[in-house]
């Protein structure tokens, strides 16, 4: 509901709430009632700020599927035959690869991470003395690499320039062939670090304008001019600066400030149409898990789909 105007529960206890009208919103953001009454003084606890997502806000986490760019423009390539390469620009099966946490772990993949480079092939990249290939499914020292961010920042974003140093010291290098040759950190030694999503974000068709739209702030201070409509990807920001997470127990809290694919939200209508939400709709908020988002008591969680 938007945060203003009246608002009046019906039929107590039976777990819906029907709100009254509701003015233009004076800022961008979103209430989620869970309590007959809230603080008068300062920040309002129950005042969630409304923020819209994109891949390229979003931190690399274990698993996720990247490209890796070398400073010529073309990207690194693992052929069937576990070549490993850089002579190419496209962004097809061969330029995939799946970054993971080498210890085996989920979460996100930080500067000083130690990770796995997994081909589409299901190989890892390996660094065998210079040379780097593609051959082998081992995940030891040889395919242990630490990723650095070149821009001196912990989290590593989508578009971030990285660097890989592997077990002997030196790093990853890309003119043509990519080997580990120096401990250098310049220009062949940087990867511009890509998501698929990132290289094909669509543009979102404008909805029909509705009366009081919801819309999502993109940075403090400033909104975008887009309405909310069913369907979109959205995360919450709390008062306290940290977002709304859905963690895979189904625990639902805002303990953190990541913008990771634990914290992304997909906001539905409630009547299952399609179309713009605005204040007063009836939504629900479906986590990354597939489980919507449910208040039991005083209880919220997301365990039930």
């Amino acid at each position: 509901v938007g945060a203003g105007g009246p608002q009046a529960c019906t039929a107590p206890g039976d777990g819906r709430c029907a709100w009254g009208p509701q003015g233009a919103l004076g800022r961008d953001a979103a209430m989620m009632q869970t309590r007959a009454q809230h603080t008068r003084r300062g920040a309002d606890p129950a005042l969630l700020a409304l923020e819209a997502w994109s891949p390229a806000t979003t931190p690399i986490s274990s698993g996720a599927t990247i490209l890796l760019r070398a400073y010529t423009g073309k990207r690194v390539t693992v052929e069937p035959n576990g070549r490993v390469q850089a002579w190419w620009d496209h962004t097809g099966k061969w330029q995939r690869i799946v970054i993971k946490r080498a210890d085996g772990r989920p979460g996100p993949i930080d500067s000083g991470s130690r990770v796995l480079l997994m081909a589409w092939t299901g190989k890892a990249v390996t660094v065998q003395g210079t040379r780097v290939h593609a051959h082998w499914d081992h995940k030891g020292s040889w395919q242990t690499l630490v990723i650095e961010n070149a821009g001196g920042q912990s989290q590593i974003l989508p578009g971030d320039t990285v660097l890989f140093k592997a077990w002997t010291g030196k790093r990853l290098d890309a003119n043509g062939e990519v080997r580990a040759r120096w401990n250098h950190t310049g220009a062949w030694q940087r990867f511009v670090l890509e998501t698929p999503g990132l290289l094909a974000a669509p543009s979102a068709p404008a909805p029909t304008p509705a009366p009081a739209p919801i819309t999502t702030q993109a940075k403090a201070g400033s909104s975008t001019t887009t309405p909310i409509s069913s369907g979109a990807t959205i995360l919450l920001r709390a008062y306290t600066g940290k977002r709304v997470t859905v963690d895979p127990s189904g625990k639902v809290h805002a303990l953190w400030n990541h913008t990771g694919k634990w914290q992304q939200i997909t906001i539905q209508r409630a009547d299952g149409l399609p179309g713009p939400i605005n204040s007063g709709s009836r939504v629900l908020l479906m986590a990354w898990t597939g489980k919507a988002m449910t208040v039991q008591g005083t209880r919220v969680h997301a365990k039930w789909d």
